[in-house]
Order: C-alpha cells, then structure tokens, then sequence
C-alpha cells in the first residue's frame, strides 16, 4: 500500500511563495489544511507544470492529526495522467467535495515529518521549491512505502466534507 499523502492527492488560488515548512519549534501549524500531491510529477522528479494540476488523493493535516481525503467532484478527464474522469483537478478549482478515509497521526520538525500508518512510521525530508514541497523518504522505509518523491501543495479553495 502506498500513501499517496503527499501526499498524497491542490492548492489553489495560485500560491506565490512556498510555504513555510515551520512556523513554530514542531513545524506543524504550517501544514494544517489539505495537502494533494501534483498530478504531473515522476517518481522522482518535480512536476512539470509548476503543480497546477492536483491528484485527486489527499490528506488533511490538522496538527499531528492526518486523515487521507479523497476528491469526488473532480470534472476533469482528458487532463488527468491516466485519462480518466475526476482523477485529477485543477488547483485553482474554487472548491472541491472530499470524502474522509484512514486516520493516521504526523510529527514534524522543520526539514521532515513523520507519517504513523499502520504501526510503522516513515519519515519524510522536505523541502520547500516553487510554491509546493519536496518530501523524500528517508532510507529506512516502512513496510508501506516506497522509494517515490512526493510533491505536494495545499489546497486554498473552499472545502466540503461528507461522510
């Protein structure tokens, strides 16, 4: 299984500046919100559209809390890597419909966090680029995750939960 945290699934109101990966001595109050991995980047390489457009599989940070959250009113079709329908969405989309999945919980410092799933935690180093962040996994992995870079930017658009 891997966590598509980073994420992971759209940010959106065109972010100028990176955010900032500590605003506090843990460094997680700047990545409260909802996190949605860029839909055009590779396993290990930085999208190649500045991370416009969003994967539809996300997570919500709220402290050291994190819950996986999952897009489900995307329009897009022929945008999307694979083609098909609501796998992606453009991170300028003013608001989005997510559905709530697995909890898990996150600990940060300023360079890295640390994701629990599943009894196992997998740290992650991070780095902020041009308005979204790098986090790599570190080489002792968890059982769940693999060697993929992940590019994640927050979603600044309204947000509506169901259950």
């Amino acid at each position: 299984m891997t966590i598509r945290v980073f994420a992971a699934a759209a940010t959106v109101m065109m972010l100028t500046m990176p955010p900032a990966l500590a605003a506090d001595d843990t460094g997680n109050s700047s990545w409260d919100g909802l996190w949605f991995e860029c839909e055009y980047s590779g396993k290990n390489a930085p999208p190649r559209d500045d991370c416009a457009m969003l994967d539809d599989d996300g997570f919500m940070f709220d402290g050291n809390n994190v819950t996986y959250m999952k897009v489900i009113n995307s329009p897009e079709a022929d945008d999307c890597k694979k083609k098909r329908k609501g796998q992606c969405f453009k991170a300028t989309q003013p608001a989005i419909t997510v559905i709530p999945g697995r909890n898990g919980s996150a600990e940060f410092t300023p360079n890295s966090i640390g994701l629990t799933y599943l009894l196992c935690t997998q740290i992650f180093h991070t780095s902020a680029l041009n308005g979204y962040i790098e986090a790599r996994p570190d080489d002792d992995r968890c059982f769940w995750a693999g060697e993929k870079y992940f590019y994640l930017r927050r979603y600044e658009g309204a947000i509506t939960i169901e259950d």
